[in-house]
């Protein structure tokens, strides 16, 4: 209860300190996990991150934080270039949420990357028709298309990925 008296800033470091670890404490749903490893990704600490994904993986609870973890810990994968295993997170992840357009991109991407550019056209074709409006996914497979010859479908995927984000 506060009576009206300052607080020292020893006071305070220690109400900060106390409600930070209260918040912070892992969870045993896994979230904190999928958190922590959210953070060292998004630093470049991308291995800290594969094992962050992998303990929230063990101790999630179903729910649409299980695909998250799946699909960011094999983005990780990705960036290490490890793209087998990204695949098969992404694989994953799309198995608990058919919906998850950025999996499949990012799956794309992986074909692609291991030139399996007719699986990356499969993936980015899904990941456009749950969101039409998902440049990426267009330029993308512009490339993909680019790389097997088909040039024309190339340059109409380049224009619509233009006229979604001109800049």
């Amino acid at each position: 209860v506060f009576t009206g008296e300052r607080l020292t800033a020893a006071d305070t470091r220690h109400c900060v300190n106390s409600i930070s670890m209260k918040f912070a404490r892992p969870t045993a749903d896994g979230q904190y996990y999928c958190d922590k490893g959210w953070e060292h990704f998004n630093v470049g600490q991308y291995e800290k991150a594969i094992g962050f994904y992998s303990i929230a993986i063990n101790h999630i609870q179903p729910g649409p934080w299980e695909g998250q973890c799946y699909h960011r810990r094999g983005w990780s994968y990705a960036k290490l270039k490890q793209h087998q295993q990204a695949i098969q997170d992404y694989d994953h992840a799309i198995g608990l949420d058919p919906e998850y357009d950025l999996a499949y991109s990012h799956r794309g991407q992986s074909h692609a990357v291991l030139g399996e550019h007719q699986q990356a056209i499969q993936d980015y074709d899904q990941a456009i028709s749950l969101d039409s409006a998902y440049e990426l996914a267009y330029s993308h497979r512009g490339q993909s298309y680019a790389a097997i010859g088909q040039h024309q479908r190339a340059i109409q995927d380049y224009d619509r990925a233009i006229m979604l984000e001109p800049d």
